[in-house]
């Protein structure tokens, strides 16, 4: 049977609190020695290669586009643009009833 707590409501006692050193006694507190790791002990390796080759694809082959992409002149910009003007012509008609928002 527990133990009964000082009102008796039935609850089990709390375990008795350990006294903490007081303040300017000389005893220091180190960090457990089982506790200090190098910041990069738990990280996985396999993963951290695959994630920076990951990274050196994406971005370099981004760059590589980038520097090699050719500018287009504004002849062809606007035979692009006629292009597909005439596309969207042949394929979506469009009509708009000046009544249909009010």
């Amino acid at each position: 049977m527990a133990q009964l707590d000082q009102d008796g409501r039935g609850r089990p006692a709390a375990a008795p609190l350990t006294p903490r050193p007081a303040a300017g006694t000389g005893r220091v507190m180190t960090f457990p020695k089982e506790m200090e790791r190098g910041l990069f002990d738990n990280v996985d390796r396999r993963f951290i290669r695959i994630l920076l080759l990951c990274l050196l694809f994406v971005y370099g082959g981004m760059i590589l586009l980038v520097a090699t992409h050719s500018s287009l002149s504004e002849v062809d910009v606007s035979a692009n643009d006629e292009a597909l003007q005439r596309l969207l012509s042949d394929t979506v008609q469009v009509t708009l009833d000046p009544n249909a928002f009010e």
